[in-house]
């Protein structure tokens, strides 16, 4: 299954609402190395207090450490019902379970997060990513369901820059070798 970001990098189509493109000049850095990770929900049909992906960390492990998803640079939350609409809670050491509820939603097919690990901190090749989203992998027992996400590399807030790593369903790990 091909994804937004793939799609996007063979079309070079925008997305409804992606954001502006930075103006200020890069700082140069090794080639496949970048600043930010898109998390894009590809969940169709998500409607309700819980819509589409949710997300409660990104964990990226380097060779030189672990480093979580520590600001929201951009976001897009979906849903009219969604009670999952605060992107921060998508920050740092999982802190959700199947009992306390501290996720953000991602909304359905086109809510995104954009995140960034902290000052100097890229994403490599060779690098894993952990995507801790709550569905049944991580709450067997809850009923609830994995859902669709893809994830790419950028700079700056332009989405139709991003690099696409690879995609899962529910919480999943991917290692980074297309940038």
């Amino acid at each position: 299954m091909i994804g937004i970001l793939a799609m996007l990098a063979c079309s070079g189509s925008p997305p409804v609402d992606s954001a502006v493109s930075d103006t200020a000049p890069q700082e140069p850095r090794e080639p496949g190395s970048y600043e930010h990770l898109l998390l894009f929900d590809l969940t169709s049909g998500a409607g309700g207090r819980t819509a589409g992906a949710d997300i409660d960390s990104v964990l990226l492990n380097k060779p030189s450490g672990d480093y979580w998803a520590a600001t929201v640079v951009d976001e897009l939350l979906l849903g009219a019902d969604n009670e999952h609409l605060d992107s921060s809670h998508a920050l740092g050491e999982r802190d959700s379970d199947c009992e306390t509820n501290v996720f953000a939603s991602l909304g359905g097919a086109g809510g995104y997060l954009l995140l960034s690990f902290g000052e100097g901190i890229t994403i490599d090749n060779g690098d894993i990513i952990t995507v801790f989203e709550v569905g049944s992998v991580m709450c067997p027992e809850s009923g609830a369901s994995d859902e669709l996400w893809e994830i790419g590399a950028m700079d700056g807030t332009d989405l139709n820059d991003a690099q696409y790593i690879g995609q899962s369903w529910g919480m999943g790990e991917i290692s980074v070798n297309t940038l």
